[in-house]
């Protein structure tokens, strides 16, 4: 019934398929619901009562299988402009968190109008014990995972547009990590007072899953016009907050956060001692660039310029962090096992860091063409550069018989320049062949020859590689599957070359011809399966046998 001075509307429902809501834009969700509806009274000011039941609601998503379903029994009343929710929530907590408020609403059906002051009064109340490794499954958290017994209880007051929280929110036997940074907090304990506007962070407590510590303390304030202002102090204690493969370390020092959900400001002074810094492998040797061009063009396609692109980051973070690295910050990889001191300063902002100051060894060696050398002097030095990259300015020395040599690493670290040196000076051909071989120029191989040549061009910036191994281009050419060249201490004429070759798929040939000297054998291999493999060769001296090998990966 509809009329001028009187509605009265009374609808039930009952097992209403949830799937329905992927219908109208919703999320895929199992379950039903029932419910009642009822309006009365003057159509300028009438009177409502909603009730809602949901029943074994569960996500369809598969990810989300192990979460239990979820009820929910929500009630709506609305009388002489105040409108009053109550809801109590079952499935995700052991107990039902309940959540109930009062706030004035104005509802005309004639003229239609929906409306809340601003300056209305509310009064509420949120009571809630929940396991963190439920909850935080529906939210999408990449390579993040929380856990521990969450519980919140707080009273609501004050005017909508400036609510006012009395209570606490408790975070116990907590954990967080982070799969991609490595960042471990075991035993996290926090509790949160809130009194009006303020809330302040009283307990914030949390060990790296071993022996060092993270405490905190600070505020925030419920000002939504200074968007939300921030202020707390993080002390350190030989805290472990980064263990990846390529970077493990631990810090001591104090860090302030200050400022609001839209600008926050990171400053303090940070001691890190131990690290360990392991370089990633290099790329490989043989990589080539394409020039890519389009078929139906039959033009060269030129390189796309890149374009820095702006991104709208919700939050600006900015640096101002001074870290001290007194001693054992190890620096390993690429044949360098070196330890490392000095002084870094980080500023910038967190999308785009700046770092600036400088490293200088401590002690460490190089393996250099296959030879040791000692670090007799090191240097890192910052910049500021983005990405932050360090110029080098490296010298490794090694005693080779009657000869100290030495070799300069210097330049930016994405692309050094290498230069060789002695004592007594030496050209730089002289010193490769004391290095590699142990000899001069003049007492070296044919073949140790071209090794020396090949590595002088690399070492000089125009090797690379592939592009000027002889070896590898003379193996292409004859097309083998293997082309070596072995050298006797007695030089070139009592060397060996093999080659191999696939004839099919599973039968490999290998045959090995002395120079200067009647030494030949020729193998044929078979595999029979990928464990058996049958082997027969013979010699020039006529002799000649056979064998079965087995192999077995556990």
């Amino acid at each position: 019934r509809l009329d001028p001075e009187r509605v009265e509307l009374e609808a039930d429902f009952r097992d209403i398929p949830l799937t329905l809501a992927s219908l109208f834009g919703g999320p895929m969700i199992n379950g039903s619901a029932a419910g009642r509806i009822r309006l009365s009274g003057a159509p300028s000011d009438p009177q409502a009562r909603v009730d809602i039941e949901l029943k074994d609601v569960q996500s369809a998503d598969p990810s989300l299988k192990d979460l239990p379903p979820v009820g929910l029994n929500a009630s709506g009343r609305l009388q002489q402009s105040i409108l009053r929710v109550d809801a109590d929530l079952r499935g995700l907590t052991e107990k039902p968190a309940r959540a109930n408020l009062e706030a004035p609403v104005e509802f005309s059906l004639q003229p239609f109008a929906v409306s809340v002051p601003e300056a209305g009064q509310l009064a509420g109340q949120v009571e809630a014990e929940a396991d963190l490794a439920k909850i935080t499954q529906l939210v999408p958290l990449d390579a993040q995972a929380f856990s521990g017994r969450a519980s919140v209880n707080f009273d609501v007051r004050g005017q909508i547009d400036a609510p006012q929280l009395d209570g606490f929110v408790t975070l116990e036997n907590g954990s967080y990590e982070n799969f991609e940074t490595g960042t471990v907090l075991k035993n996290l304990n926090i509790r949160i007072a809130s009194s009006g506007r303020s809330l302040s962070v009283e307990k914030l407590e949390a060990t790296d899953g071993e022996n060092g510590t993270v405490v905190g303390k600070g505020n925030l304030e419920l000002d939504f016009d200074k968007k939300l202002p921030i202020d707390l102090d993080l002390t350190m204690s030989n805290a472990t907050l980064v263990r990846r493969q390529e970077v493990t370390g631990a810090v001591d020092g104090t860090l302030k956060i200050e400022g609001s959900t839209k600008n926050i400001r990171v400053h303090g002074n940070l001691q890190a001692s131990p690290a360990e810094i392991n370089l990633p492998e290099r790329l490989p040797p043989e990589m080539t660039q394409l020039n890519v061009i389009e078929i139906h063009s039959g033009k060269e396609r030129r390189p796309v310029e890149e374009q820095d692109v702006k991104i709208d980051v919700p939050m600006q973070v900015a640096l101002d962090i001074r870290v001290d690295l007194p001693r054992r910050i190890f620096v390993r990889g690429w044949g360098l096992d070196s330890e490392w001191r000095g002084n870094l300063k980080i500023t910038g902002t967190a999308e785009k860091p700046s770092i600036t100051g400088s490293l200088s060894t401590v002690r460490g060696r190089v393996d250099f063409l296959n030879r040791r050398f000692d670090i007799v002097n090191g240097d890192m030095t910052f910049y500021g550069g983005s990405p932050p990259l360090p110029n080098l300015d490296i010298t490794a020395e090694s005693k080779v018989k009657d000869v100290t040599a030495r070799v300069n690493f210097r330049g930016s670290a994405s692309n050094p320049t290498i230069t060789l040196s002695s004592d007594p000076p030496l050209p730089q051909d002289e010193v490769l062949a004391k290095v590699l071989f142990g000899r001069s120029t003049t007492d070296i191989s044919p073949t140790q020859a071209l090794q020396l040549a090949s590595v002088a061009r690399s070492l000089s910036g125009r090797g690379s590689g592939r592009q000027f191994d002889f070896m590898s281009r003379t193996r292409d050419f004859l097309g083998l599957d293997d082309l070596a060249f072995d050298s006797s201490e007695e030089g070139f004429a009592k060397g060996t070359v093999g080659i191999g070759k696939y004839l099919t798929e599973g039968v490999y040939l290998n045959v090995q011809r002395g120079v200067g000297q009647d030494r030949n054998r020729a193998t044929v291999e078979v595999q029979v399966t990928p464990e058996i493999t049958v082997e027969s060769q013979i010699g020039s001296d006529s002799a000649s046998g056979i064998g079965i090998n087995w192999k077995y990966d556990y």
